[in-house]
Formats: C-alpha cells, structure tokens, sequence
C-alpha cells in the first residue's frame, strides 16, 4: 500500500496494487475577519533555489512598474539569503523578513498570497493562507497546489514559469477589491478540508481498513 500526498504523485505510483491519496493537515486560522484594502503582497518560503525566488523578483518588477503603491513582504530564511538581499535591493516594493512565529498575522496584514515555486510537495503556506482569507496566485508546478486550488473559485493556478501571466494576474487582484474578496472568501470555506480531525480521519480509515481485511504488514506500507 502506498500512500501520497497528491493526486500527482498518485500518478507516479498508479501501477502499485493499493494507493491512496492523504494530504497533510494544516494550522487553520479561525479568526474570518480580513480587509482586502491592504497594500500588501506576501509570500513564504526557504531561500533556496526549489523556491523560484529569482523568477519571483521579474514578476514583481513587472507589478511593481504598475502598481509601484503596492508592497510584496518576503518571509524566509535558507541558503540563498544573502544572494536574494542583494537581488533584492534592484527591486522596488520589496521587503525580506526572518521567519516569524507569528506568521499568521503577517497572513492577516496582507491582500494576497503568490507562490512560486519550481516544485511542491504539497505547500503548506498555501492552506494557511487561504485559512485567513487569502486569494492565492500560484505557479502550476509538481504537484501540490493544483490539489489545493480549485482554479479560478479559491486562487489561481498559473502554468508553470509563465512570469508574465503571474505579473498579469497579480495587476488584475491588485485592481479589483471585489475579486479579491470573492476569491479569498471561497478560500477560507475550501480549506477546511485540511483541519486535523478530518486529515486523522482518514488515516484513521485507512488504519481500520487494513486490519479488517488482515492484509496490514510494515513492509509493504509506504509513504511518499
């Protein structure tokens, strides 16, 4: 039996005899009261190379050229800091922040969520984000964000290193409140699905079921 994180990776595995699909739960931010007037863009992650940082900072040149009014807040820490700091300082309306325990309210300080990494397991700040209302714009990359964006209702999905559709994208969130709004609020009812008591759920499940049918064994049980 093999379980995954994704429906992607579920591909990866789909002649095994048993898969099964289990996302990982997430911290859900409980608090639904948000303001899409806020001139800020966040977005979270280490600084290394998976992140897509670079391609980031083309993309929010372009923002920037039309809404140079507008702000992107970097939370992060890793290998590449000292190179993005420096990447940083060419750019305007950048911000690089330590990580910070209290993420949430930076979440909250925020109008949107952009993600542009080269590739994600499952992306965690995703559902976070959208937990506080968020509209999320996100590079369609391997493979966990086409499973956590219903494209188009509660974010946006972006095939992968398309910079200019990202950067168009973004323009059309920064100039329509209403939409932000819409969006952020279908994020919030969406993300439920990843509260804890419904991830153990199925685990739970999972567990019961193979006991039941006698077939549990250690070694042929993986996780991917």
């Amino acid at each position: 039996i093999i379980v995954t994180l994704t429906e992607g990776d579920r591909q990866q595995w789909i002649k095994a005899k048993q898969i099964e699909t289990i996302p990982n739960f997430s911290n859900i931010h409980t608090n639904h009261i948000y303001d899409y007037s806020r001139k800020k863009v966040i977005t979270i992650g280490r600084l290394c190379k998976e992140k897509g940082f670079e391609r980031l900072l083309d993309i929010w040149t372009s923002v920037n050229g039309k809404h140079p009014d507008w702000n992107l807040d970097i939370y992060g820490d890793g290998d590449m800091r000292n190179e993005i700091l420096k990447l940083v300082e060419d750019v305007e309306g950048i911000c690089l922040h330590a990580p910070t325990k209290d993420i949430f309210d930076s979440y909250l300080n925020s109008s949107m969520l952009i993600l542009t990494s080269v590739f994600e397991p499952f992306g965690m700040v995703l559902p976070e984000a959208m937990s506080c209302g968020l509209p999320v714009v996100s590079f369609d990359c391997p493979y966990g964000p086409a499973d956590i964006i219903d494209n188009a209702s509660n974010g946006i999905l972006v095939e992968n290193y398309d910079r200019f559709y990202m950067a168009d994208i973004i323009c059309h969130l920064i100039e329509n409140e209403t939409f932000r709004s819409q969006m952020g609020r279908a994020a919030v009812l969406s993300v439920q699905r990843y509260k804890p008591d419904s991830i153990m759920q199925k685990w739970k499940s999972l567990f019961e079921g193979l006991l039941v049918a006698n077939i549990y064994n250690p070694e042929l049980f993986i996780v991917h």
